[in-house]
This record gives C-alpha cells, sequence and structure tokens, in this order.
C-alpha cells in the first residue's frame, strides 16, 4: 500500500473505503431469488461462439451462427496471440500487485485488459457511459431478432480483435442498433465465460445517497449498473459495472458518485483508450481525487496528465510516444517530451490504446513514498 500516509491511516481508509466499496449485502433483494443464471450462461456461450444454445433454432440462425463462431475463433485467436498473452506475460514481471479491488474508469465492457493486468484481484470496479442491460435472453427473442444480435456482435469482436479496445461510438451503436438494445452486460458475461470462469449471479446496482453500492430488487426496471459474481478453480470474484458521468457537471447531478469516487480512489487505477478526459479540465475533480489518492497507476497515454503525474509518482515508461493519436493532437506534449528525455524507456511488445501509427505507451505509476 502507500508509503505515504501512516499505517493507521491506511487502515482507516480501508475501514471506510470497505463501507463503500467492499462486498455489501445491504438491500432485501439480496435475500430474493437470483436472476435465472442459466440463461445467462447460455448468452455467453451464444456471444462466444462456443454453442447455439436454442431450443429448435431455424436453418438461419443455424447458418449464421456457424458463421459467427468462425468469425470470434478468429478475433478471439488473434487478440490472444497478439495481445492478451503477452499483456500477461509483461504484467507478471512489472506489475505483479496482489490489491483486492482495481478501479477502471473509462473502461466499457473491457473486463479482458483488467483482468490480464490484475489477474489476482477480488473486485472489478469497471465505469462508463452505456447503460449495462440484462443479458439477451435468446429464449424471449424470435429467430430475426437473434440472427441480427448475431450480426452486431461479429462487427464488435472484430475490432475488439483487432484493436484491443471497444470505441465508444459503435458501443452506443450497438444498443440502438436494432430493437433488442444489447447492452454492455452480453460483453462482460462473454468474456467472463472465455476466461473460463462460471457465473453464480447477476443482479442490479445503483448508488445511493452517501455513495455506497446497494443491490436493486430482481424485477427492478434499473439495469443501468449491474453487479456479476463468478468464479474458477474455487476463487470467488465480481465485477461491479457502474453507468457513471465521471465529469464535474455529471458530480454535480449526481454528487453520491463524487462520494463513490473519493473512496474507490483508494485503490490501484487503470487507464485505457480514455479519450484523453483524465487529462480535460471539465473532470478536473475526478483526477483529483486519483491524483491524490490511488496507491498506483497504470495508464496509456489517456490518463492522468504526466507532468501532474509525476510531481507525486515514481514513474516507469514503456514503448514509445511521439504525439496523441490525431482526434485529440494537442494533449500530453509533455509526455512525447518525457519519452524523447527518458534514457531508461522499456520496450512493449503488444497493443494498448489507441493506434498511433504502431506506436503504443504505457505509464507505471507508483506514488512516492
Amino acid at each position: 500500500m502507500n508509503k505515504l500516509f501512516l499505517l493507521l491511516s491506511i487502515a482507516a481508509l480501508n475501514v471506510s473505503a470497505q463501507s463503500h466499496t467492499a462486498n455489501p449485502c445491504d438491500s432485501s433483494a439480496c435475500n430474493k431469488p437470483n436472476l435465472n443464471i442459466s440463461y445467462a450462461q447460455k448468452t455467453a456461450q451464444i456471444l462466444s461462439g462456443t454453442s447455439l444454445e436454442v431450443e429448435s433454432p431455424d436453418a438461419a440462425l443455424r447458418n449464421s451462427f456457424e458463421v459467427f463462431s468462425k468469425n470470434v475463433q478468429k478475433s478471439w485467436g488473434g487478440y490472444k496471440s497478439l495481445i492478451a498473452e503477452p499483456m500477461q506475460t509483461w504484467s507478471k514481471s512489472e506489475i505483479a500487485r496482489k490489491d483486492q479491488t482495481i478501479l477502471y474508469p473509462f473502461s466499457g465492457p473491457d473486463f479482458s485488459t483488467v483482468y490480464h493486468m490484475f489477474p489476482d484481484a477480488e473486485r472489478y470496479i469497471l465505469i462508463a457511459m452505456q447503460k449495462a442491460e440484462k443479458p439477451i435472453n435468446y429464449a424471449e427473442i424470435n429467430a430475426k431478432g437473434a440472427v441480427q444480435s448475431l450480426e452486431v456482435m461479429t462487427d464488435a469482436w472484430d475490432k475488439f480483435g483487432k484493436n484491443g479496445f471497444f470505441v465508444t461510438e459503435y458501443l452506443d451503436k450497438y444498443y440502438y442498433k436494432t430493437n433488442i438494445r444489447i447492452g454492455l452486460s452480453n460483453f462482460l458475461v462473454t468474456f467472463i465465460h472465455l476466461y473460463g470462469f462460471k457465473i453464480n449471479e447477476i443482479i442490479p446496482i445503483t448508488i445511493n445517497d452517501t455513495g455506497e453500492v446497494v443491490t436493486l430488487p430482481l424485477d427492478s426496471k434499473d439495469w443501468t449498473s449491474i453487479r456479476i459474481k463468478f468464479e474458477k478453480n474455487g476463487k470467488s470474484k465480481y465485477l461491479d459495472y457502474l453507468r457513471m458521468d465521471l465529469s464535474n457537471k455529471g458530480f454535480a447531478k449526481r454528487p453520491e458518485h463524487l462520494s463513490f469516487i473519493k473512496h474507490a480512489a483508494i485503490n490501484p487505477v487503470i487507464f485505457k483508450a480514455a479519450s484523453h478526459l483524465p487529462q480535460n479540465k471539465d473532470f478536473s475533480e475526478f483526477s483529483d481525487q486519483i491524483l491524490s489518492k490511488s496507491p498506483f497507476i497504470l495508464q496509456d497515454e489517456t490518463g492522468i496528465k504526466y507532468s501532474k503525474l509525476k510531481t507525486t509518482y515514481n514513474i516507469k515508461l514503456f514503448g514509445e510516444f511521439k504525439e496523441a493519436h490525431h482526434s485529440f493532437r494537442s494533449y500530453h506534449r509533455d509526455l512525447a517530451q518525457a519519452f524523447k528525455d527518458s534514457a531508461d524507456v522499456k520496450p512493449l511488445n503488444f497493443k494498448i490504446g489507441y493506434y498511433k501509427n504502431g506506436n503504443y505507451s504505457l505509464i507505471v505509476a507508483n506514488r512516492m513514498p
């Protein structure tokens, strides 16, 4: 943990954080029947291209799934060999942390990256603007809708397989492209299934007025944020996906979200393909919380501004960085100078974040003692 604070202070912070970010069972929904997990497991099997778990599928759906399955296997295989496996090897040598909770703002449904970087964590907190929704129930939609969903997901997996991240604009298109409303839960359960986990529970959650995560009744109409509990080899984990606006205006509208961030920020943080929003003045309240509290930050060039980061963190640079993606050209010129001036930049052998003429970068930041 962070050596900057006295041990007792850290303990006090952690006790406070546990009340806000640990595994809560703080509503009557905890004693209610669980969402039918068997259908969610079937959805994950379908969307991972493993098997068509649909009763009496017609010829069009069978053919569509056969094509989909081959495309998913190709996309996933390419992703694993070119990105995921090198990333996992790198993280074992350069990170190797045993933290219980990891915070991943601006994540979209990217469970894969945070899992490879922090495989020993018990809890993953992913935050983005898209709705989670319930996973698609293929027993309740017609064959045409099922085929349409596979077409959408083919495009999604193809892009993720090549790039290793989800484009926000495309996630919004996937949601509205069909009447099925493909929310982020579908990507999350599929990732979890692909990594060999058994899904035990999916429940809707929200942030209450004091900034705590609370569960909602299973019959709630609000499934914009969800908790997924899963396990493998006797080890349990859970993922909280929170739909949250992390801008200053967003916090003004929902102050309980800022309260949540104030407590969650004591955990290690990862930023990837974050549209440089943590460097934007309109997200200053969020960035200030991370800078003042997080013991460890792993980020590409889209995270916290380098000139701010280096004042309180010991920094290691990996890869190559000359300038930001053309959509964000004005950002992080100080980081480009740091890469130019540093004599101990280590190589990086996998894609991470936005494509920039084949250049990719990572910053490992440990808080100074």
